[in-house]
Protein backbone atom coordinates (compact mmCIF):
# COMPACT_ATOMS: atom_id res chain seq x y z
CA UNK A 1 0.00 0.00 0.00
CA UNK A 2 2.81 2.38 0.93
CA UNK A 3 4.56 1.86 -2.42
CA UNK A 4 1.33 2.40 -4.31
CA UNK A 5 0.74 5.73 -2.55
CA UNK A 6 4.39 6.66 -3.08
CA UNK A 7 4.06 5.83 -6.78
CA UNK A 8 0.94 7.99 -7.09
CA UNK A 9 2.69 10.85 -5.28
CA UNK A 10 5.66 10.54 -7.61
CA UNK A 11 3.36 10.69 -10.64
CA UNK A 12 1.56 13.76 -9.31
CA UNK A 13 4.88 15.45 -8.55
CA UNK A 14 6.16 14.79 -12.08
CA UNK A 15 2.95 16.20 -13.55
CA UNK A 16 3.23 19.30 -11.34
CA UNK A 17 6.85 19.87 -12.37
CA UNK A 18 5.85 19.50 -16.02
CA UNK A 19 3.03 22.03 -15.67
CA UNK A 20 5.07 24.71 -13.92
CA UNK A 21 8.40 24.13 -15.62
CA UNK A 22 10.00 26.84 -17.67
CA UNK A 23 12.20 25.67 -20.50
CA UNK A 24 15.43 27.50 -21.25
CA UNK A 25 16.47 28.09 -24.84
CA UNK A 26 19.03 30.30 -26.53
CA UNK A 27 18.44 32.48 -29.58
CA UNK A 28 21.19 33.54 -31.94
CA UNK A 29 21.03 35.80 -34.95
CA UNK A 30 24.23 36.58 -36.86
CA UNK A 31 22.86 39.81 -38.29
CA UNK A 32 20.50 41.68 -35.97
CA UNK A 33 18.23 44.12 -37.76
CA UNK A 34 14.82 45.64 -37.13
CA UNK A 35 13.37 42.81 -39.22
CA UNK A 36 15.04 40.07 -37.15
CA UNK A 37 13.92 41.78 -33.94
CA UNK A 38 10.39 41.80 -35.33
CA UNK A 39 10.33 38.08 -36.20
CA UNK A 40 11.86 37.15 -32.83
CA UNK A 41 9.15 39.13 -30.99
CA UNK A 42 6.44 37.51 -33.14
CA UNK A 43 7.88 34.04 -32.54
CA UNK A 44 8.16 34.53 -28.79
CA UNK A 45 4.63 35.95 -28.54
CA UNK A 46 3.13 33.10 -30.56
CA UNK A 47 4.95 30.40 -28.60
CA UNK A 48 3.84 31.85 -25.28
CA UNK A 49 0.30 33.01 -26.01
CA UNK A 50 -0.99 30.68 -28.69
CA UNK A 51 0.93 27.56 -27.74
CA UNK A 52 1.16 28.05 -23.96
CA UNK A 53 4.90 27.51 -23.72
CA UNK A 54 6.75 28.72 -20.64
CA UNK A 55 10.11 29.82 -21.98
CA UNK A 56 13.20 31.54 -20.73
CA UNK A 57 14.74 32.91 -23.92
CA UNK A 58 18.33 34.00 -23.72
CA UNK A 59 19.53 36.13 -26.63
CA UNK A 60 23.15 35.29 -27.48
CA UNK A 61 24.86 38.35 -28.89
CA UNK A 62 27.98 36.52 -30.01
CA UNK A 63 29.16 32.96 -30.58
CA UNK A 64 31.23 32.91 -27.38
CA UNK A 65 28.11 33.42 -25.24
CA UNK A 66 26.44 30.23 -26.54
CA UNK A 67 26.21 27.45 -23.94
CA UNK A 68 26.40 23.97 -25.45
CA UNK A 69 24.13 22.46 -22.77
CA UNK A 70 21.16 24.71 -23.65
CA UNK A 71 19.25 24.28 -26.93
CA UNK A 72 20.10 26.87 -29.55
CA UNK A 73 17.63 28.37 -32.01
CA UNK A 74 19.35 30.14 -34.88
CA UNK A 75 17.46 32.81 -36.80
CA UNK A 76 18.07 32.89 -40.56
CA UNK A 77 16.33 35.39 -42.83
CA UNK A 78 16.06 34.05 -46.35
CA UNK A 79 16.42 37.11 -48.54
CA UNK A 80 18.53 36.05 -51.50
CA UNK A 81 19.97 32.59 -52.06
CA UNK A 82 19.06 30.07 -49.38
CA UNK A 83 22.48 28.39 -49.17
CA UNK A 84 24.30 31.71 -48.82
CA UNK A 85 21.85 32.99 -46.20
CA UNK A 86 22.07 29.73 -44.26
CA UNK A 87 25.89 29.68 -44.36
CA UNK A 88 25.99 33.22 -42.99
CA UNK A 89 23.52 32.31 -40.22
CA UNK A 90 25.48 29.30 -38.92
CA UNK A 91 29.04 30.43 -39.66
CA UNK A 92 31.27 29.66 -36.67
CA UNK A 93 28.45 28.19 -34.59
CA UNK A 94 28.73 24.97 -32.61
CA UNK A 95 25.98 22.88 -34.20
CA UNK A 96 24.59 19.56 -33.09
CA UNK A 97 21.36 17.76 -32.29
CA UNK A 98 20.25 20.53 -29.91
CA UNK A 99 20.52 23.20 -32.63
CA UNK A 100 17.49 24.31 -34.62
CA UNK A 101 17.66 26.76 -37.49
CA UNK A 102 14.52 28.72 -38.26
CA UNK A 103 14.57 29.93 -41.85
CA UNK A 104 12.22 32.89 -42.14
CA UNK A 105 10.91 33.24 -45.68
CA UNK A 106 9.95 36.88 -46.18
CA UNK A 107 7.26 36.16 -48.75
CA UNK A 108 3.54 36.36 -49.33
CA UNK A 109 1.66 33.03 -49.17
CA UNK A 110 1.55 32.50 -52.94
CA UNK A 111 5.34 32.93 -53.25
CA UNK A 112 6.47 30.48 -50.54
CA UNK A 113 8.87 27.69 -51.53
CA UNK A 114 7.21 24.36 -52.18
CA UNK A 115 10.21 22.26 -51.20
CA UNK A 116 11.42 22.19 -47.57
CA UNK A 117 14.79 23.87 -47.00
CA UNK A 118 16.29 20.74 -45.42
CA UNK A 119 15.72 18.96 -48.76
CA UNK A 120 17.59 21.73 -50.61
CA UNK A 121 20.47 22.29 -48.15
CA UNK A 122 22.70 19.25 -48.73
CA UNK A 123 26.09 20.80 -47.92
CA UNK A 124 28.25 19.15 -45.24
CA UNK A 125 28.19 22.29 -43.07
CA UNK A 126 24.46 21.73 -42.43
CA UNK A 127 24.53 17.99 -41.65
CA UNK A 128 25.10 18.36 -37.89
CA UNK A 129 22.15 20.70 -37.36
CA UNK A 130 19.43 19.05 -35.30
CA UNK A 131 16.51 20.44 -37.29
CA UNK A 132 15.88 23.00 -40.03
CA UNK A 133 12.44 24.61 -39.90
CA UNK A 134 10.82 26.82 -42.54
CA UNK A 135 8.74 29.76 -41.30
CA UNK A 136 6.67 32.20 -43.37
CA UNK A 137 6.25 35.88 -42.54
CA UNK A 138 5.55 39.21 -44.15
CA UNK A 139 5.89 42.69 -42.64
CA UNK A 140 2.24 43.66 -42.42
CA UNK A 141 1.07 40.08 -41.77
CA UNK A 142 3.64 38.91 -39.22
CA UNK A 143 3.96 35.14 -38.87
CA UNK A 144 0.77 34.52 -40.75
CA UNK A 145 -1.55 31.52 -40.74
CA UNK A 146 -0.49 28.96 -43.38
CA UNK A 147 0.46 25.28 -43.67
CA UNK A 148 4.17 26.11 -43.49
CA UNK A 149 3.77 27.87 -40.14
CA UNK A 150 1.49 25.17 -38.75
CA UNK A 151 4.23 22.61 -39.49
CA UNK A 152 6.88 25.01 -38.18
CA UNK A 153 5.21 25.44 -34.79
CA UNK A 154 4.66 21.70 -34.40
CA UNK A 155 8.31 20.99 -35.22
CA UNK A 156 9.66 23.80 -33.05
CA UNK A 157 7.51 22.87 -30.05
CA UNK A 158 8.60 19.22 -30.35
CA UNK A 159 12.23 20.34 -30.58
CA UNK A 160 11.95 22.62 -27.53
CA UNK A 161 10.18 19.96 -25.46
CA UNK A 162 12.77 17.34 -26.42
CA UNK A 163 15.84 19.52 -25.86
CA UNK A 164 14.76 22.37 -23.56
CA UNK A 165 16.34 22.56 -20.13
CA UNK A 166 14.64 23.58 -16.89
Amino acid sequence: MFYRVLGMFHGILLLYIHLISTLAIQLYCAQKTDLTDYVIRELETNLRRQHGMKLQMQMCLNVSSIQSCIPLIVICLSSSRLGVDMSAAVSGLPTGPNTAVLIFHHKKPHALPTEPSNAVLKEDEFKNIGIIIDVAFFENMGLYDCDMNTRAYKSLISFIKAHGTM
